[in-house]
């Protein structure tokens, strides 16, 4: 794809990372289509601490145009995660697939995954015609259990008053639905974010399955792991000018010692907390961007799996450019107009400490 990208203003995002040289992000047009962004960690000049660097090669999904029957509907949320496709006659047979889930416009989940470079519908809807809550999040995160099989969990929120948080599960077999819900008091339309668990937010059934993030009604950040009076740890923030925003976007990340969550304060702010193998919660601590996101907008990040002492956060600005004018029938005087659109940046985050990171100037995913 080339040319011309306008972004649907507060689009959702998700990412995928592969290696340092495959990192992915999506994001959704202003004519609803969905859109694969590739990018890498590497040094530019020499000196330079390496960070994320947008490839420049971006593509269209076309299966989720407007008019098509796997279209997505405007400002669907997404999620995202890399899976090797087993088959189940032949278990050599491995492929490599990125699948990105979203909603249709009758609230449907629905799935296309990329395999040898091309897009394709997945088998979720037609499987298990899930419907989700019409101001539901998405959050998705693959298990790769001793064997080296890959498991995907896809969670949204219920159509049910409750809006409980539902589970999906794909295997090579196919997909089914998961355990019963996560009986919590969640907020409507509250962020959602998984990671595999680790010490200090593993979970108490000792099932090994995925911990999920998300916010209660209280506006409190909470996690799916059982603290033994509910099913669900919540972890309170003190200082309430720092706290989660109503309706906070959450990402979180964790590289098998520490969680990292970031979330948005009333402020506008991004902050991180840090859980560590003991369940013990540090910070909050600002982020320090170079510039304010969004108020409200999307988050995203990815963690460096072979290189950890880097995240990349993925955010959404509203950049302001200028159009040049002429008078009536391209006559008279020039005129310069100014109109806003929505961007997405990236900033790299490089470890000092667990606790001190420095955050690179916000990076331009498509220059257009």
């Amino acid at each position: 794809m080339h040319g011309h990208i306008s972004f649907l203003a507060n689009t959702a995002l998700a990412t995928i990372f592969k290696s340092n040289d495959e990192i992915y992000t999506y994001c959704q047009t202003s004519n609803c289509e969905l859109v694969e962004i590739a990018g890498k960690i590497a040094v530019l000049e020499d000196g330079c601490l390496p960070t994320y660097v947008p490839t420049g090669q971006r593509t269209s999904i076309d299966l989720t145009k407007e008019k098509k029957e796997t279209a997505a509907k405007r400002f669907t949320p997404l999620a995202a995660v890399p899976f090797i496709w087993i088959n189940p006659s032949n278990f050599n047979d491995r492929r490599p697939r990125r699948y990105l889930f979203y909603v249709d416009c009758d609230n449907y989940l629905r799935d296309v995954y990329e395999e040898s470079g091309q897009w394709y519908c997945g088998v979720l809807h037609s499987s298990l015609e899930l419907k989700c809550a019409p101001y539901s999040k998405l959050a998705a995160v693959k298990i790769t259990n001793a064997a080296g099989v890959d498991f995907i969990f896809l969670y949204y929120q219920d159509i049910n008053d409750s809006g409980n948080i539902q589970i999906a599960g794909l295997s090579h077999e196919g997909w089914n639905c998961g355990k019963p819900p996560l009986c919590d008091p969640p907020l409507w339309g509250t962020a959602i974010t998984a990671v595999p668990a680790e010490p200090g937010i593993e979970l108490a059934s000792d099932t090994h399955d995925p911990v999920v993030f998300f916010q209660q009604r209280s506006l409190e950040l909470s996690s799916s792991q059982d603290d033994g009076t509910d099913d669900y740890t919540s972890y309170a923030i003190p200082d309430k000018t720092m706290a989660l925003s109503g309706h906070a976007y959450i990402a979180a990340v964790n590289d098998n010692t520490d969680c990292w969550c970031f979330y948005t304060s009333d402020q506008n702010d991004i902050h991180r907390i840090r859980i560590d193998a003991n369940g013990r919660l540090i910070g909050p601590i600002c982020v320090g961007l170079d510039r304010t996101p969004i108020p409200a907008s999307s988050l995203a990040a990815v963690i460096t799996a072979d290189c950890p002492e880097k995240i990349v956060l993925f955010y959404l600005l509203h950049d302001t450019e200028s159009i040049r004018g002429y008078g009536h029938h391209g006559h008279g005087q020039t005129h310069d107009k100014t109109h806003g659109k929505t961007n997405v940046y990236a900033s790299t985050l490089t470890r000092i400490s667990p606790d001190r990171w420095s955050a690179s100037s916000g990076r331009l995913l498509v220059d257009c």
